[in-house]
């Protein structure tokens, strides 16, 4: 074998190496969304709906119907790409008070796991 194709041959395997990294990397992964509704009467919740976009794009959205009201951390479990997100939740009290509207923000690791959502 010669030295240009060993070198030809390490650097396709290299290419290849560093080529499966970053799809690894990109891949969507699992992870869990954790909405703190603590402070927004979480127990007199009757339907709870959840948007999660990322560059503008939809990549999940669910509505849940709660007949006991909703917990005061509601986990919310996504496959989604590393990188940060938009959240919108929509809480409908079922006319008790008034619906309520909340957007967050998330960084979700390359790593997936649960990750908190920051409203603002």
């Amino acid at each position: 074998m010669t030295g240009s194709s060993r070198r030809a041959r390490f650097l396709l395997v290299g290419a290849l190496v560093l080529g499966a990294a970053w799809l690894y990397v990109r891949s969507p992964k699992e992870t869990v969304l954790q909405l703190d509704l603590e402070s927004h009467h979480a127990l007199d919740v009757r339907r709870l709906t959840i948007t999660v976009k990322q560059q503008a794009h939809l990549v999940r959205r669910a509505e849940l119907s709660l007949k006991n009201g909703a917990p005061s951390l509601v986990e919310f479990p996504i496959r989604i790409a590393p990188g940060d997100g938009e959240v919108d939740v929509l809480l409908d009290y079922g006319g008790a008070r008034p619906v309520a509207e909340l957007r967050g923000a998330v960084h979700v690791s390359h790593f997936g796991g649960e990750t908190s959502v920051n409203f603002f």
